[in-house]
């Protein structure tokens, strides 16, 4: 979760992935994978749209149901 936050944070303020990766200490594919696991966990089509819902505290797009259950 915290990894979660710190992924999210770095996005936000504008790193792209592979800067993420190298901050984080991960590999590209790993962030890339995390982010679309986030996608998909909120039901979200684009990775803004990802970010935004778990920034207000949702778990799901309006009207969408995720493909797995968060947590």
């Amino acid at each position: 979760m915290r990894t979660q936050r710190q992924l999210l944070h770095l996005l936000t303020s504008g790193l792209k992935d592979e800067a993420a990766a190298r901050h984080l200490g991960l590999s590209l594919r790993t962030v890339r994978r995390r982010i679309a696991a986030l996608m998909d966990r909120t039901g979200a089509n684009t990775r803004f749209q990802a970010g935004y819902l778990l920034g207000l505290g949702s778990t799901t797009a309006p009207g969408r149901k995720p493909s797995r259950p968060a947590g």
